[in-house]
């Protein structure tokens, strides 16, 4: 039988799906999807994001959680992961064929030189 606690996280991690959920339909009011499939992906790592982050974006901001609180972070988390995500991935796709050091090495001098 799960204890108090257990149930707790358990709704917490359900408001910060629904959170992320709302951030990640959100997106599609600013870039619309090619596709469904391309839908489903944007709220998808929306949701996941939203669950594994917003509940310790919301310890660092707010003394005390509410729900209010959780799903409005949630909803920031969901609504950015897909851009935050999407450069990252891009920055790294542009720099295949590098090692780490070299990519490290270029981003700290303020080089450019992926081509």
């Amino acid at each position: 039988m799960p204890c108090i606690r257990d149930l707790t996280e358990i709704a917490a991690k359900v408001v910060s799906a629904v959170g992320g959920f709302m951030g990640g339909t959100s997106i599609l009011v600013y870039m619309p999807a090619k596709d469904w499939g391309d839908a489903v992906k944007r709220v998808g790592v929306s949701v996941v994001a939203a669950v594994m982050l917003s509940s310790i974006a919301a310890e660092k901001m707010f003394d005390k959680i509410t729900n209010e609180n959780l799903m409005g972070t949630a909803f920031v988390v969901g609504f950015a992961a897909w851009f935050l995500l999407g450069s990252i991935a891009r920055f790294f796709e542009n720099r295949q064929g590098k090692d780490i050091l070299q990519i490290t090495r270029d981003v700290k001098d303020g080089t450019d030189t992926n081509n």
